[in-house]
């Protein structure tokens, strides 16, 4: 779910992957916006209202959040789908599954421990930088 800027946002971090170097340039553009769209699902399904709501559903909260981690990774693999085909290799693989996986993970885990995606989204902040600033 997402607005035609979300939209936008992945068309090009998508065609980012066939011009430019996937570990320096796409990787970090794909995991920013993953980071932002990752903590706002996140916070719009955890809420007490849908909490609530969810109870009465016939599967457990956590096939929910397990659908969550698997639908980050495919976004992930989808997005790096363009630096993939031009350029295939085991490493960006590598890099765009444990980008996706990695941030949902991360993302539904703490958004559930701390009921908020505030404390979520900081610290992937701060881990995206870590990535940028590495070698």
């Amino acid at each position: 779910v997402g607005s035609r800027l979300d939209l936008l946002c992945g068309i090009l971090v998508a065609l980012v992957g066939f011009f430019a170097d996937y570990r320096h340039v796409a990787s970090p553009l794909l995991f920013l916006l993953l980071l932002f769209g990752l903590t706002a699902q996140a916070a719009r399904e955890e809420t007490i209202g849908i909490l609530a709501l969810t109870v009465t559903a016939p599967f457990s909260p956590w096939r929910r959040r397990a659908a969550f981690v698997t639908g980050g990774l495919l976004a992930s693999l989808l997005l790096s789908l363009p630096a993939l085909l031009i350029h295939p290799s085991l490493r960006t693989l590598g890099l765009a599954t444990a980008i996706g996986f990695g941030a949902a993970l991360f993302t539904i885990a703490l958004t559930v421990l701390s009921r908020s995606a505030f404390a979520a989204r900081l610290l992937l902040l701060l881990v995206w930088y870590g990535y940028i600033s590495a070698h």
